[in-house]
């Protein structure tokens, strides 16, 4: 899959966020999984279950990356808001953690440089004074986007990433196993028809 394609699907993916971020709703982690090896290599997206804070959230968010191994993802488009995800696993108040919606472009092959698309946003008063809370009746501003080649990833992505590149054999039913079991669990599939 080319940079351009690439590219356009995280526009989509940025646009269908900033049109629910007015509302107050963060979006739940999700990865979008893409299949080199299919003549249309966009398979879809997965949204994570919904979790509790601290190791649940960790762990839910970890095994999207399962599931990614289970369709067979040559990458991943992984997205996450920053504030909300952090808050889910370290906790606070607040203003604590920035807002902004993170695009993370992985390619499976270990050693491959992932690279981080940043875009920060902020609420703000009617006068474009910033607060440090949601709230769909304050506005939302849009700071500069920003793209970062081999950025640090929050915790738990590097999980996510490695479970998905780990060797771990699936048997003649695990596939399935683990795609029905995470449907079971409240995970989100939206799959393109073919």
């Amino acid at each position: 899959m080319t940079y351009d394609q690439v590219d356009v699907i995280k526009d989509v993916i940025v646009s269908s966020v900033a049109d629910v971020l007015p509302t107050g709703v963060a979006p739940r982690p999700q990865v979008h999984i893409l299949d080199d090896a299919l003549e249309q290599p966009y398979v879809g997206y997965v949204v994570c279950r919904r979790y509790y804070r601290g190791q649940d959230a960790a762990a839910a968010i970890s095994h999207l990356g399962r599931i990614a191994a289970a369709m067979c993802a040559s990458q991943l488009l992984v997205v996450w808001e920053e504030s909300d995800l952090r808050t889910s696993i370290l906790g606070g108040k607040p203003g604590d953690h920035p807002h902004g919606l993170a695009v993370l472009d992985a390619p499976f092959l270990l050693g491959s440089i992932h690279t981080l698309d940043w875009h920060p946003f902020q609420w703000c008063t009617s006068d474009g004074t910033p607060v440090y809370f949601t709230n769909p009746a304050l506005g939302l501003q849009w700071g500069q986007a920003s793209r970062h080649p081999g950025a640090p990833l929050p915790d738990p992505v590097p999980a996510l990433l490695m479970s998905w590149r780990a060797p771990a054999p699936f048997g003649p039913d695990d596939v399935e196993g683990t795609i029905s079991e995470a449907v079971s669990a409240g995970y989100e599939f939206h799959l393109t028809t073919r």
